[in-house]
């Protein structure tokens, strides 16, 4: 799939993050349709169009109100989104709430760094299967 093409929906708390995101999506020719705060906005926003996006750029550290566990179990009980393909942004990898993320159906993730962009368009691949 071309990048250009790529419909995604950033999740992530921190106003400055889902900017700092949005502007490599940008560079990597990507154009994020929607943002969401949190948890709960993400889901109210699927359950009311299921197909307004491609993928989820979950941020690790979402707020209490719905972490990101939460956030993916109920991604997943939705019937048009239960294979949607979710990254992780913004984590440590070794972080035990990343492989239970992994493990629940988060196709993969990316750490915060020097890299980012060049590693978040490897994770975008890859979990689209390119």
């Amino acid at each position: 799939m071309e990048l250009e093409k790529l419909r995604v929906m950033i999740v992530d708390d921190i106003g400055t993050a889902r900017i700092a995101i949005t502007k490599k999506l940008n560079a990597l020719g990507a154009k994020p349709i929607e943002e969401a705060r949190d948890g709960i906005e993400v889901i109210e926003m699927l359950r009311e169009n299921p197909t307004r996006c491609g993928m989820l750029l979950l941020d690790i550290n979402l707020t209490p109100m719905m972490d990101r566990i939460k956030t993916l179990l109920e991604v997943r009980t939705i019937k048009a989104t239960k294979d949607l393909p979710v990254v992780l942004v913004r984590c440590d990898p070794k972080r035990d709430s990343v492989m239970n993320a992994l493990k629940l159906g988060a196709g993969g993730f990316v750490k915060g760094g020097d890299q980012f962009k060049e590693n978040l368009k490897i994770a975008i691949l890859k979990v689209l299967g390119g």
